[in-house]
């Protein structure tokens, strides 16, 4: 994820049934859950939080979940967060 205190690495682990989406989203050496809506097509929206060492930020996220790759925007406190990466399917 891009942030103003530069690039941050992390985990984000989906399920989907339907069109739903669950999940987490793991970074800032926090595990946090998701949840929200996902299409045929990879286009998805999802809310959750990422907990830091001072704060609580809440977030919606909007962009594609592709076979290869991750790539969305998530909006917190005003701001908006660039968050791209690649998919590793597992199955199971």
């Amino acid at each position: 994820m891009n942030t103003p205190l530069g690039d941050r690495k992390g985990t984000l682990g989906i399920s989907v049934t339907g069109n739903k989406l669950d999940g987490f989203l793991q970074i800032l050496k926090s595990l946090n859950p998701i949840a929200g809506i996902i299409d045929n097509n990879g286009n998805c929206n999802f809310n959750g939080h990422i907990d830091t060492a001072t704060q609580t930020l809440h977030f919606k996220a909007d962009g594609n979940i592709s076979e290869t790759s991750v790539e969305l925007i998530l909006y917190a406190d005003g701001c908006q967060y660039q968050m791209n990466g690649r998919t590793e399917k597992e199955e199971i």
